[in-house]
């Protein structure tokens, strides 16, 4: 928990909910941060790790001195438990800034929800956190993301503008399926939650390639 990587400045902790029907939020989250130069991580990557995956989830708070919290699937259809661990993460983050000591002090976090007024009736203690709004829209997403890494850069660089990067990412997933079966994979693996650090590494390789 004490380690130090040389890519704390520029790495950007994504607390995101996993599933089918928000998998095309994460991935535009994860596309943008590639796109603006950062290193994004994500909890998906802790299965089957030897640690638990609380330990893991700290080891990233730890190494990251950006965030991105999306609490705008923390409700759940009446059968079902609520699910707590975007707040939870989004606490750790919020701990480890406030107690953390000098270098935790550096840590910024971007708090999203998928529409405006609701995120006050569920998490009301994060009453003076101005959140983004994503309207559960690819695009919005890329502008949300966008915006907070713009006002993250501590040294002059120039990004591309959201519409740019949408543009990047739609060429990106229309060339995806080829570049996936190059790399022995299906295109229903390489779109699944279960193929996601495939999926993001590829996102970064093209990325790179392309600039």
């Amino acid at each position: 928990m004490k380690r130090r990587t040389r890519d704390y400045q520029r790495q950007v902790f994504i607390n995101c909910p996993y599933d089918d029907q928000y998998l095309p939020l994460m991935k535009a989250a994860i596309f943008t941060v590639y796109a603006c130069g950062f290193r994004p991580l994500f909890a998906s990557s802790v299965v089957g790790a030897d640690n638990t995956r609380i330990d893991k989830i700290l080891a990233m708070v730890d190494d990251c001195r950006l965030s991105i919290h999306d609490i705008s699937r923390i409700t759940t259809g009446s059968q079902e438990l609520p699910r707590f661990n975007m707040p939870f993460e989004f606490g750790i983050v919020v701990g480890a800034h406030k107690l953390g000591g000098r270098r935790q002090a550096t840590k910024r976090y971007h708090l999203l929800d998928s529409q405006p007024n609701r995120y006050q009736r569920s998490l009301s203690d994060s009453a003076g956190i101005d959140p983004d709004f994503h309207h559960d829209d690819t695009g919005r997403m890329i502008q949300c993301v966008r915006r907070f890494l713009a006002g993250c850069i501590t040294k002059q660089q120039d990004l591309a503008g959201a519409a740019a990067i949408e543009k990047r990412y739609n060429d990106f997933r229309r060339i995806l399926p080829s570049i996936a079966k190059a790399a022995e994979l299906s295109e229903r693996e390489i779109e699944s939650a279960d193929y996601l650090d495939d999926w993001a590494r590829i996102a970064a390789a093209w990325l790179e390639k392309a600039a």
